[in-house]
């Protein structure tokens, strides 16, 4: 079975846990005008690097169970192959008896972060990476995620992301698996993400 399928335009990838983008040669997408100066998988691979290093910082932490908290996140993590990122902000909400919210406020940035795929390796680096948004509450663990990632400043294997990235991220918690819609790399579209 061929692990690259077109979903709403936009390549949908199984990856693996460390974010082994698959080799999807000549997947294509819901923009292939020439004027585009980043590949399909090139800007998927730098949503899932950006998204799986957000989900780790959240996660990294778990609510607490006092009425009202503020989470510092402080959070630097090695790339799958080579490189770094950094994330940092605070987690403010509310919770009663196990139910209630956070809103996350967050930056972050990405250094030479690379991810190889055993065919290709993309390096990503960005910076002024802004994530905020809601974080649900629920049966005494995070719940229904919905954040909004902005940057202006992203580079893929060297190529300037033509107008950056503007996403909407939403799942059912941050530990599963979102979707992200909005416009990456002068790509518009919705596209499951790891």
């Amino acid at each position: 079975m061929n692990s690259c399928t077109t979903r709403g335009g936009w390549p949908y990838v199984t990856l693996a846990l460390a974010l082994s983008v698959a080799a999807c040669s000549g997947v294509g997408g819901i923009d292939n005008t020439p004027t585009n100066t980043l590949g399909n998988d090139e800007t998927y691979a730098a949503l899932a690097l950006i998204w799986d290093g957000t989900r780790e910082a959240i996660t990294s932490k778990k609510e607490p169970a006092d009425p009202t908290f503020t989470l510092p996140l402080s959070y630097a993590l090695v790339c799958p192959s080579s490189g770094q990122r950094l994330y940092q902000g605070t987690l403010t909400g509310t919770n009663n008896a196990g139910t209630g919210s956070a809103t996350l406020a967050m930056t972050a940035s990405l250094t030479n972060c690379a991810v190889d795929d055993k065919v290709n390796i993309t390096t990503v680096t960005a910076s002024g990476i802004a994530i905020s948004g809601t974080i649900a509450i629920a049966n005494d663990a995070y719940a229904a995620t919905n954040l909004h990632i902005t940057s202006t400043n992203v580079t893929v294997n060297g190529k300037a992301c033509t107008g950056g990235i503007d996403v909407a991220i939403v799942g059912s918690a941050p530990n599963a698996q979102p979707t992200s819609t909005g416009t990456a790399c002068g790509r518009s579209g919705s596209v499951p993400l790891p």
